[in-house]
C-alpha cells in the first residue's frame, strides 16, 4: 500500500461529472477532512485526461487566495491518480440559484469575490475558461471558492522566457472548442474570431444599450468598420455588400437594432436630450442604483400619470424645482423627468394600495392624510 493510499480514508461520493469524481476522504495524519478528485473510471487510461487532471493541479495549486480552492497535492491512491485539495463544506452556487434569487447585497458580495478570485489567477497568468455556477462554491461562511481549474490555460510569459512552455502548451486539438456553451463568451465559443460591439461606435453617440450591441467578427471590425457606423462604412465603398447587411439585418434582428444599421448620420447632443428626457430610461438607471442599496429585491411598477402626479404631491417633491409657492409640477426645467423617474421607481405596490385607501376615504384635501415619503 502506498503511503498516499494509507493516509488517505475514502469516506464517500461528493459527487461525479462528465470527467471526474469527487470523494470525501480524512486525512488521517492531518485531522482533517479533504476532498479528493479522481478521473472517472472511463478516462483512466486517457493520456489526454490524465495530462487535463495534472494541468488542473498545477493550476491551482500556484494559487493561494481565500476565494480560490486550496489545492494539498497530487497522490497516487489505490493505483489511481488524485487531487487531494481541501474540502469546502456548503453549496454550489447553482445549487442557491435553484433554491432562490440573489438579494442585490448579497449578489454583489458574491459577484465581488469570484472577481477577486480570478483577478488572483489573471495575475499568476491562469486563465479558468469554465467558469460557471456549478463550478462555484458558497461555505458555510457566505464566501465563495471557485473550483475546478481542468480547462485553465496559462498564459504565455511577457517576458518570451520559455520556462512556461511545458504549462502553456495545448492540449486540445486546433480549432477544438473547450468549456461549457451555455457559460462561453463569444469569442471563447468562436475560438476567438467574434466579440461583442457597438453598432453605431459608443465613443460618438455614448450608446451602450442592448439595442446597440451585436456579435461581430473581430478582424473584419478592427480592419474595416473601426470608429465607423454601417453606413459611413460600406454605403458609398461596398453598396452590394451593405444592402446585403442591411437585408440580413431587417430579416434576423430587432428594429431597434436594424435601425441602427441604417442610421446616416448622429448627433449626440439629440441622443443626449432624449435619454435625459426619457422618464423611463432615468427610472432604470434609479432602479440599478436602489438594486444595489437595498437589502431584499427591488422591482419598479408602470403607473399611471395621475398615480405620479398624487405621489409627486404626497413627497413634496413638486418644489424641487421651484422657486415659488405654487405645488405644482414646473414642465419648463426638463429636470422634471427625473422626479418622475425617482417617483417611479421608488414606488411598490404596498404604497399603490396606501395611496388608494387614502383616496377611498375622500383624499389629502379631506382627510389631511400624507403618505409618507420613502425615504
Amino acid at each position: 500500500m502506498s503511503e498516499a493510499a494509507s493516509r488517505y480514508r475514502i469516506l464517500s461520493s461528493l459527487g461525479k461529472g462528465g470527467m471526474g469524481e469527487v470523494f470525501l476522504a480524512d486525512d488521517t495524519q492531518l485531522g482533517r477532512k479533504v476532498a479528493i478528485k479522481f478521473l472517472t473510471e472511463a478516462l483512466e487510461e486517457d493520456p489526454t485526461a490524465r495530462e487535463r487532471l495534472h494541468r488542473e493541479a498545477r493550476s491551482a495549486a500556484a494559487l493561494d487566495h481565500p476565494y480560490i480552492c486550496q489545492i494539498h497535492e497530487l497522490a497516487d491512491i489505490d493505483g489511481r491518480t488524485g487531487i487531494v485539495m481541501e474540502h469546502v463544506s456548503g453549496e454550489t452556487l447553482q445549487a442557491r440559484l435553484r433554491r432562490s434569487p440573489l438579494a442585490a447585497k448579497e449578489a454583489l458580495q458574491i459577484a465581488a469575490e469570484i472577481a477577486e478570485a480570478l483577478e488572483e489567477a489573471h495575475t499568476r497568468r491562469v486563465v479558468h475558461r469554465d467558469l460557471k455556477p456549478s463550478n462555484v462554491m458558497l461555505t458555510e461562511q457566505g464566501h465563495v471558492k471557485v473550483m475546478d481549474f481542468g480547462l485553465a490555460k496559462r498564459a504565455p510569459s511577457t517576458s518570451g522566457s520559455g520556462a512556461d512552455a511545458e504549462t502553456v502548451a495545448p492540449i486540445t486539438e486546433s480549432g477544438v472548442r473547450v468549456g461549457t456553451p451555455g457559460y462561453m463568451s463569444p469569442e471563447q465559443l468562436l475560438g476567438g474570431e467574434a466579440d461583442i460591439d457597438h453598432i453605431l461606435p459608443r465613443s460618438r453617440c455614448l450608446d451602450n444599450s442592448f439595442q446597440n450591441k451585436v456579435v461581430v467578427c473581430v478582424a473584419c471590425n478592427r480592419q474595416g468598420k473601426g470608429n465607423q457606423t454601417p453606413y459611413e462604412w460600406l454605403a458609398e465603398r461596398e453598396p452590394q455588400r451593405y444592402e446585403k447587411i442591411c437585408q440580413w439585418a431587417r430579416n434576423k434582428l430587432p428594429y431597434p437594432k436594424y435601425k441602427r444599421f441604417i442610421q446616416k448620420t448622429l448627433d449626440l447632443d439629440k441622443f443626449t436630450q432624449r435619454q435625459l428626457n426619457d422618464t423611463r430610461y432615468i427610472s432604470r438607471v434609479v432602479l440599478q442604483y436602489l438594486r444595489c442599496l437595498l437589502e431584499v429585491p427591488h422591482n419598479a411598477l408602470a403607473i399611471r400619470g395621475e398615480k405620479t402626479k398624487d405621489l409627486r404631491l404626497h413627497w413634496g417633491l413638486n418644489f424641487v424645482l421651484r422657486h415659488d409657492d405654487l405645488d405644482v409640477k414646473n414642465r419648463d426645467d426638463h429636470r422634471h423627468h427625473a422626479v418622475d423617474a425617482i417617483v417611479v421607481a421608488l414606488t411598490n405596490q404596498r404604497r399603490l394600495q396606501q395611496l388608494a385607501d387614502i383616496d377611498r376615504r375622500g383624499g389629502t384635501e379631506r382627510t389631511g392624510e400624507i403618505l409618507l415619503e420613502p425615504w
